[in-house]
């Protein structure tokens, strides 16, 4: 459900965040250190991984955060149009269509032709509920 997700998505990018301004905040006093002393190896490779880690923290709490805005706005979009998306998965949410329902998939099959020319091609739909199927020929 995408209302879950939400909370999820939320939690996740506080925790980001956090991550990200704790990392931050510790590197100015741990960077003056790492430019005075260069010749010591642990405290160099201690200073690349707080860098790398403060770099990738705000990367990922970017990325994150667009993620949750751009989610919430095309659900307000499609709240707003009047389709139930809260508690449908972003996997099987409709977004685009209109109506509320999503036009059924098209399938189509290449036959071989029987001579020279194009190859005939048998479209297939798939109805909605309440409808028959009907074979469409182009050749009709």
């Amino acid at each position: 459900m995408i209302a879950v997700e939400f909370g999820w998505l939320g939690f996740l990018d506080i925790m980001w965040l956090a991550s990200a301004a704790y990392t931050t905040s510790i590197w100015p006093p741990l960077g003056a250190l790492c430019s005075l002393n260069p010749n010591i190896s642990n405290l160099d490779g201690a200073c690349v991984d707080v860098q790398t880690s403060m770099a990738f923290g705000w990367l990922n709490w970017i990325v994150l955060t667009a993620y949750l805005v751009l989610l919430f706005v095309f659900c307000i979009v499609s709240a707003n149009r009047g389709r139930l998306v809260w508690t449908s998965t972003v996997k099987t949410a409709n977004w685009a269509s209109g109506k509320g329902y999503s036009a059924p998939p098209m399938q189509h099959q290449v036959q071989p032709s029987a001579g020279y020319g194009a190859p005939r091609i048998q479209y297939q739909m798939q109805a909605p509920t309440g409808y028959t199927a009907k074979q469409y020929d182009p050749t009709d």
